[in-house]
């Protein structure tokens, strides 16, 4: 009867293993496949005012959430956008353009154009972070909201 010593059971079962992880991937490696999807990873997005799906963004104080941004015309041809979530417990966002803010309906947060927390909810948690803006360009009827800011 041969002896088999534990270093050389170790060594057949990792041996045994790799084999079986890497050999499937080799083989199935050379077989068709389907291409693969790629990642979104846009840095902008562009929304055509001339839309009727954007008609809410063609008016003063008028504001949409789109991708998760909510963005909204100050009037005079600008228009800012910052992301939709408050940071406080989540509230989506509205604008309020007679107070020029984004504010929470859920304890009443308020956040400037920039993003920066400009009123505390009306509860007693004051942990509120700024949200992110984003840069908001026009040309003609088309507005770009980069997203890499």
């Amino acid at each position: 009867m041969m002896k088999i010593t534990r270093r050389e059971i170790i060594k057949k079962v990792v041996l045994g293993t790799t084999s079986l992880l890497i050999i499937p991937e080799i083989i199935s490696s050379c077989s068709e496949k389907e291409p693969i999807e790629p990642i979104d990873n846009s840095e902008t997005f562009t929304i055509d005012l001339t839309d009727d799906t954007y008609a809410a963004l063609t008016v003063t104080g008028g504001f949409m959430i789109i991708q998760g941004k909510i963005i909204a015309n100050t009037g005079s041809d600008i228009f800012v956008a910052v992301e939709s979530i408050c940071s406080h417990q989540g509230g989506t966002l509205t604008y309020s353009h007679s107070e020029n803010v984004f504010r929470c309906p859920v304890h009443n947060a308020a956040f400037s154009y920039r993003g920066a927390v400009i009123e505390l909810p009306a509860v007693e948690d004051p942990v509120v972070r700024a949200i992110k803006a984003y840069t908001v360009t026009k040309e003609g009827n088309i507005l770009t909201i980069r997203l890499n800011k």
